[in-house]
């Protein structure tokens, strides 16, 4: 009898070495898996060595203004955001921190409606969020309001602060679309500031005008391709709260949002286009780009279509049955005719009108058929208008914003509250009579001529 030795198949001869290789494999994974996490242990540990660091250099960064794909940028909700302010000693800055609501306005908490209520909706720029002035209570808004229910004899008229720093009236149509269901107004005041307008019109068409700084322009075109593009707002909401990273920008020569848009265009399918080269720009002061005599196409095509975003704020207010109103604030040197003479080149004023940035303003909500009134005719008619500016900084200072509220306080309950049934006890003050003269400019004249 044959004995036939038993063998083992070829998959059971095998399997010891298999399972060798994977023994060897999961190893490698695990070492591989330890070297990840000592690598990101150790990227931890030195980047909150550079934090602290950092903190304890520079101090803990505050989020000026934070991506939003409606608005551009916006306020921090139910926070604290802040504002460069320009002071002191050539001009030396500093950051002003104020407090925002839940909606991420410079205000008070929004309270329920009350029947009987009138409630005013200041949008605007920094001139109406009140930016270089400290306290809320100084603001043109809220001293608009101490105004009000003063000549009104009542405490039942809100003014609510709809100002957002460097924005443009297409911005401050997206934040009224936001917030009108929960403010209600019944009225709208629109404050137009033209020496910013014009350009941060453009700028949503990758465009600046020539005398614009390249810096503002390329921050203002990364904000809007980090709003639109994945992960952008957290990326920001991150990178603002730390003192290291924003210090590396500083050393990048970069703003927060352009390390982050120059990135993310590189990456495929982003969607994210590139930062648009920046031409040099004639060396012509900006602010007073919009007095300029002889106006060149693209000044034209940002006049118009900044005409067209103040028409849908109007639309939208006449559908919403909103009243509405509007202002425009001039720059200093407009009102200032000591800065204009001193501080101006002659080349620059030989090409320029003083006033003509306002009155182009209040000739466009002339044409829009807004109520308005002068702000320029009433500065100009007061005299010594370089005292209600800051000087470096060229925003209304806390007596610029009492008179700004002076003339609208006036303006409104002689004519537009008037005719809203919030008639006032006393008749209207004769204070301000060259600011209603001129105010609802409908005669369309004044130094510069119509546009």
């Amino acid at each position: 009898m044959t004995i036939v030795p038993l063998t083992m198949s070829g998959s059971e001869s095998t399997t010891p070495g298999k399972h060798a290789v994977v023994s060897r494999m999961k190893n490698k994974l695990i070492r591989l898996a330890g070297l990840v996490g000592w690598g990101a242990l150790a990227i931890l540990i030195v980047g909150a060595i550079l934090e602290t660091g950092a903190r304890l250099r520079f101090g803990r960064p505050l989020p000026d203004v934070l991506p939003d794909r409606e608005t551009l940028f916006r306020y921090p909700a139910n926070g604290i955001s802040y504002y460069w302010f320009a002071d002191g000693p050539q001009g030396r800055r500093r950051p002003m921190p104020f407090r925002t609501n839940a909606l991420g306005l410079r205000d008070d908490p929004v309270a329920p409606k009350i029947p009987g209520e009138f409630r005013i909706l200041m949008l605007g720029d920094s001139f109406t969020a009140g930016m270089a002035i400290e306290r809320m209570e100084d603001t043109i808004p809220r001293q608009l309001q101490a105004m009000l229910r003063q000549r009104l004899g009542t405490s039942a008229i809100t003014v609510m602060n709809g100002g957002l720093g460097n924005s443009a009236p297409y911005q401050q149509y997206a934040l009224l679309r936001r917030i009108a269901d929960a403010t209600r107004p019944d009225m709208v005041i629109l404050q137009l500031y033209l020496s910013n307008d014009l350009s941060d019109t453009l700028s949503r068409m990758d465009l600046h005008l020539r005398a614009y700084n390249p810096r503002n322009f390329i921050r203002r075109v990364s904000f809007a391709r980090v709003a639109s593009s994945p992960g952008g707002d957290a990326y920001m909401v991150l990178a603002t709260q730390s003192a290291a990273w924003c210090h590396l920008a500083t050393l990048l020569d970069m703003d927060v949002p352009e390390i982050y848009a120059r990135v993310i265009c590189r990456v495929p399918y982003s969607g994210v286009r590139p930062l648009p080269p920046v031409p040099p720009t004639p060396h012509r002061f900006w602010a007073l780009e919009v007095n300029l005599k002889a106006w060149y196409p693209l000044l034209e095509l940002a006049y118009n279509t900044l005409v067209a975003d103040v028409a849908n704020i109007q639309e939208y207010c006449a559908d919403h049955q909103i009243r509405m109103a509007g202002f425009a604030i001039p720059c200093v040197y407009s009102v200032d005719p000591d800065r204009w003479n001193q501080d101006l080149p002659e080349d620059i004023r030989r090409e320029r009108e003083p006033g003509k940035d306002a009155i182009t303003g209040d000739l466009l909500l002339e044409r829009r058929g807004i109520p308005h009134v002068s702000l320029y005719h009433a500065i100009s008619g007061r005299g010594n208008g370089g005292k209600l500016y800051h000087y470096y900084d060229m925003h209304l200072n806390e007596e610029g914003a009492r008179f700004t509220a002076d003339v609208l306080a006036d303006f409104l309950t002689g004519e537009v509250l008037r005719d809203a049934g919030m008639t006032p006890e006393s008749p209207p003050r004769p204070g301000n009579a060259s600011a209603k003269e001129g105010g609802t400019g409908h005669d369309g004249k004044g130094p510069a001529g119509e546009i």
